[in-house]
């Protein structure tokens, strides 16, 4: 989190307070060690990363001007002001030098390269522990140095917004970063973007806002009402970070339609099937010609899932309009149902038995909106359409990942 108090009755801004969580992570990550001679660790050691938004901070951008793609609310802005700020903090740790939460970060000497980090006393960063505290107290106010690296370029970013944060914030940032020791012997890098459309006869409906597929008419209104027979598409895209060959690997897997403009009747069963065989399919790296995961190295699946409909109140108001569905328990019936036949096909396949108990932990999270950034790998697609759902699945063999670290460090 951010953990930015407000001294006013005016709260900081979510770009302030994202840019602060960048921060926060890159000095809990510098402050870890193995007990070794290695330091901790940095941002572009991250696997996967996740920046949650608050409705706030999406309400700050409707006065703004300018027009989203598929909606009045201002969704594009929010997600490409906070990729930009996000690629950036990535690109320079987060102005954080490695070593200088514990004090062991080396003597640096000026470089030809960015003169503009030293002082005139030769120390870098001023003798801070960052670029952004060095120009605050100096009173130089220019633009940072960003250095980006294809590393950090690369990290793939979940960006979702919620109702309400914890503390009242307005950003925060979740991530999944290798240890410094198997960062260093264990390669840490970014798969291709893997894309795959589903095609459907299905019931597409008269655009109710609300008439989502895992809508369970709780609240009496009847779905798919007014319907009239269509082909409708989904699109899913896949990007995934692994380390080592077949050690741990992150992929990110959004569903989005693409042949209408709000909603309509499909088997979500078959997509979440589906979206979870191209996670484990791109968990590799380019080099790989399939991958080495099963559905026996899932650690924990987390399922994100469009719970409303968001509009804005009027031209001149500053708060959005959220209509709720009433929850998403028809869509987690159907992925423990997705992950307990996987599962008990895969050992009845391997062992002989179906063992349908084993099965990995899930989490299902309602959003009110979602984006999925690629880094450089964005896919060129003429309609990306709405986003509905977006997985990301941990993988991790880990006899694997010893037996490669016993092998590798240090070595």
């Amino acid at each position: 989190m951010s953990l930015i108090e407000s001294e006013s009755s005016e709260v900081s801004s979510w770009e302030v307070q994202l840019c602060q969580s960048w921060k926060n992570a890159a000095a809990v990550l510098d402050g870890l060690d193995d007990g070794g001679r290695l330091m901790g660790g940095q941002l572009e050691d991250s696997l996967g990363a996740l920046v949650y938004f608050s409705q706030t901070a999406l309400e700050s951008l409707l006065d703004d001007e300018g027009t989203d793609t598929y909606t009045s609310v201002p969704w594009k802005r929010l997600w490409s002001r906070a990729e930009s700020i996000s690629r950036e903090s990535l690109s320079c740790n987060g102005g954080i030098i490695m070593g200088s939460v514990d004090g062991t970060a080396p003597d640096a000497q000026p470089s030809n390269a960015d003169p503009s980090l030293y002082d005139e006393d030769g120390l870098l960063y001023g003798g801070y522990e960052d670029e952004g505290t060095w120009r605050e107290m100096s009173g130089n106010t220019e633009n940072k140095t960003v250095n980006e690296t294809e590393q950090s370029s690369s990290v793939p970013l979940l960006m979702v917004c919620l109702p309400e944060l914890p503390a009242k914030a307005q950003a925060e940032v979740e991530l999944v970063c290798a240890t410094k020791r198997a960062a260093t012997c264990l390669d840490v890098c970014t798969g291709p973007v893997a894309t795959e459309t589903i095609e459907h006869g299905a019931n597409i409906s008269h655009f109710n806002t609300l008439d989502l597929p895992w809508n369970t008419g709780y609240d009496g209104k009847q779905t798919g009402t007014g319907s009239k027979e269509g082909n409708s598409s989904i699109i899913m895209s896949s990007i995934s970070r692994s380390m080592g060959s077949g050690c741990a690997s992150m992929s990110t897997v959004m569903a989005s339609c693409a042949s209408c403009s709000n909603a309509m009747n499909l088997d979500t069963e078959q997509v979440l099937s589906e979206m979870i065989d191209l996670a484990m399919k791109t968990a590799k790296k380019r080099d790989e010609e399939q991958a080495l995961f099963s559905v026996k190295d899932i650690l924990n699946v987390r399922l994100y899932y469009t719970a409303a409909s968001v509009s804005k109140l009027g031209k001149s108001e500053s708060e959005a309009k959220v209509e709720y569905l009433d929850d998403g328990s028809h869509l987690r019936s159907q992925l423990h149902s997705v992950l307990k036949l996987k599962s008990a096909m895969y050992y009845h396949e391997k062992h002989g038995s179906y063992d349908s108990s084993n099965i990995p932990a899930y989490t299902v999270v309602p959003v009110l909106g979602m984006h999925l950034s690629f880094g450089e790998e964005t896919p060129q697609l003429e309609n990306q359409g709405i986003p509905l759902l977006a997985i990301q699945v941990f993988m991790c063999d880990m006899l694997r990942t010893e037996a490669e670290l016993w092998i590798k460090y240090n070595r």
